[in-house]
């Protein structure tokens, strides 16, 4: 369906904050040239939600998220970074797979399925998700999602 894809995103992450899920900032920017976007907002909500609470899971207290979405003329691109535990160059390549956790998550509770069912609903909605991240400097993390720019 068609929905206002910014107040959807803001949404999520004011559920974050007033639900004294976390004490982080999430900086917040958008740069999607149509108010709207032909998506399915079941997938999105778990896609963003996820990765969110995952920089906010692994992120240092008070720290910094940045949520950026971004577009090109095809695609929809969202980034999500913080400076928090990084992940070992050798556990990314597992990243995706089911019940792959971090070899440094320490005592963090998870099953290490988030991120496998992530990468489940990104590739439902014919996207791509890629990480970049370094041990005890954060990670980044980056979804690209095909976008329709026009009402069918």
């Amino acid at each position: 369906a068609w929905f206002d894809f910014q107040n959807f995103c803001q949404q999520l992450i004011d559920e974050l904050l007033l639900n004294g899920v976390t004490k982080h900032t999430i900086t917040f920017s958008y740069h999607h040239a149509g108010k709207e976007l032909y998506s399915d907002k079941y997938v999105l909500h778990h896609i963003i939600s996820n990765l969110l609470a995952n920089a906010i899971k692994y992120s240092h207290p008070n720290g910094e998220i940045v949520f950026t979405i971004t577009d090109t003329d095809s695609s929809l691109v969202l980034t999500f970074s913080d400076h928090g535990i990084g992940i070992e160059s050798e556990d990314i390549k597992h990243l995706f797979e089911p019940f792959s956790r971090g070899s440094n998550v320490g005592n963090q509770s998870g099953t290490g399925l988030g991120l496998y069912i992530v990468k489940k609903y990104v590739d439902m909605a014919n996207g791509t998700i890629h990480v970049e991240s370094t041990k005890n400097a954060g990670s980044v993390f980056t979804v690209t999602l095909p976008i329709i720019h026009e009402h069918a």
